[in-house]
């Protein structure tokens, strides 16, 4: 029984890692691993949002580009004055034989003025402007990066999850053939104890190795719709409809059989995530370059022309035109920038961060590579168990129908090679997904 409770326990941890098999319905569509894959890139909605910050920092580009372009306005206007305004001023100055505080009081206006105005400005010079430009442009590479990254993560899960599905499909099936073989012995048992051939106990013990496979196979169902639903969602396939895995794990482990052991080299420059710091480093110069060239004066020149019309009737004739250019400089009255230091000191630490990338990138490798070997020698010895275990499997059943051994020999022999099998499949996925890890911290996914 301790046996069989730890061989449970096997299959629904193998169950909970792994559990997505896929079968064919009517309607289903069908994927292979690089489909699957392609099929998350085009249809992610992670991937859809990560497009759209692309689309959003050429968006950026394009604005930070029309701050340097002529800057033209237009106003056309009327006034209607009810009440013309009244100013007072002394009398003497059109009588000088009036009192010296005697007041009259003028109107100064017409009753309908209207006016047409185009105005006109241009950035000459400003060193921001420049250094914003480059930002901006530098700050598209960082978008098109973390596309990039994204892709990669959505690339690893998919493949994970693809992984999964074939083993637990595998585990299905040995858990279901597993049961109709017991099942079979269950049958031939009961004739046996029937006729009092075998102790009812034995007969007892196979029917409850049967109930627990029974639940096995329910939970192992279950699990399997589970992840086919998580890749059906990573893969932004509506989660109603159904899908087929048509890779199977005996082509995907003939890619990883021949491949060589070693740590392979790693592409430092050519790595997504150094890529990105890189990006990041660039980012921090061009603001700090923006804080030191702050204190740089600002040039821009206008020109305005404008066309006004006076009249007491709705008549306007002539029209009096103004005219006016210039030059605006504006100077920053302090010594240094107030955020220069700030700049500086975040600098430092994203390149503190890229020393530490770099070490952490190669450190990943190395050790993804140890783990990657180890997992393949464990694939190779597992897959030698399995064929053991079937031996011992098949000479006991042959022992047990000549009346040689028990029906607990039987389940102990059963038991045993279930519970090869899940550490075989179990291999399996480690192999992959330690694989998959490997070509992640290589840039290869």
């Amino acid at each position: 029984m301790k046996t069989l409770k730890l061989l449970t326990i096997t299959l629904l941890i193998v169950s909970l890692i792994s559990p997505g098999t896929l079968f064919a319905q009517e309607g289903s569509s069908s994927y292979s691993l690089e489909q699957a894959k392609d099929f998350a890139i085009k249809n992610s909605i992670t991937i859809k949002n990560a497009n759209l910050d692309v689309d959003l920092a050429k968006a950026e580009i394009r604005k930070a580009g029309v701050a340097g372009l002529p800057g033209v306005r237009a106003s056309l206007g009327y006034q209607n004055f009810i009440d013309i305004p009244t100013q007072v001023v002394p009398a003497n100055a059109f009588d000088p034989s009036a009192q010296d505080d005697l007041l009259i009081p003028l109107k100064f206006g017409t009753d309908h003025n209207v006016f047409a105005k185009v105005y006109v400005n241009q950035l000459i010079f400003s060193a921001s402007y420049f250094v914003g430009l480059q930002a901006s442009r530098v700050y598209k590479g960082l978008s098109e990066s973390n596309l990039r990254r994204t892709e990669l993560d959505i690339k690893d899960m998919v493949s994970q999850s693809y992984y999964t599905a074939l083993v637990a499909m595998e585990n299905k099936k040995i858990i279901t053939q597993s049961l109709e073989n017991l099942k079979k012995i269950l049958a031939e048992s009961k004739v046996l104890n029937e006729n009092g051939f075998i102790e009812e106990l034995e007969y007892e013990q196979l029917m409850l190795t049967v109930t627990e496979m029974e639940n096995m196979s329910n939970t192992a169902e279950g699990r399997v719709q589970m992840t086919l639903n998580m890749l059906k969602f990573q893969m932004g396939v509506d989660v109603g409809s159904a899908i087929i895995l048509s890779d199977g794990l005996e082509s995907i482990l003939g890619e990883v059989d021949n491949e060589l052991t070693g740590t392979p080299a790693l592409d430092l420059n050519g790595h997504v995530n150094y890529r990105i710091i890189l990006t990041q480093q660039k980012l921090q110069e061009l603001s700090l370059r923006n804080e030191r060239l702050s204190l740089l004066p600002t040039v821009t020149g206008f020109f305005t022309h404008s066309q006004n019309g006076f009249a007491n009737e709705i008549k306007f004739d002539p029209y009096y035109p103004t005219t006016i250019w210039g030059i605006n400089l504006t100077v920053p009255i302090r010594w240094t920038s107030p955020n220069s230091k700030k700049a500086k000191l975040e600098l430092q630490k994203i390149q503190n961060s890229k020393i530490e990338l770099e070490q952490g990138l190669k450190m990943e490798v190395m050790s993804t590579s140890i783990s990657y070997d180890n997992a393949r020698a464990q694939y190779f010895s597992e897959k030698q168990n399995i064929d053991l275990a079937k031996k011992i499997l098949d000479k006991t059943l042959i022992k047990y129908r000549e009346g040689m051994v028990s029906s607990m020999e039987v389940t102990q022999a059963n038991n045993q090679y279930l519970s090869t099998q899940g550490k075989y499949f179990n291999s399996i996925f480690e192999l992959l997904s330690t694989k998959n890890r490997l070509d992640k911290a290589l840039n290869n996914n």
